[in-house]
């Protein structure tokens, strides 16, 4: 079984604590509303395998980055 970081809404703020949890899983989920590069190139940088889509509130730059919708199987689970 693999551990997720499911995090969502960061509204351009990835505090300390978040990246410290998030370094003890397998894979990052990100829900939208990420907020600006910085942020984004944040979890990225963690070094995991990391999953993000836009939100509403995320401009252009990210959303021709990120896609809106993103369908995946991890562990035989769609």
């Amino acid at each position: 079984m693999i551990t997720i970081g499911l995090i969502s809404d960061t509204h351009s703020h990835l505090g300390s604590d978040v990246i410290k949890h998030l370094k003890d899983c397998d894979e990052v989920w990100h829900g939208g509303d990420i907020g600006d590069e910085a942020t984004a190139d944040a979890i990225e940088a963690i070094g995991l395998p990391v999953r993000m889509v836009y939100g509403n509130i995320d401009h252009k730059g990210l959303q021709s980055r990120y896609p809106k919708d993103l369908i995946f199987t991890v562990q035989d689970l769609k």
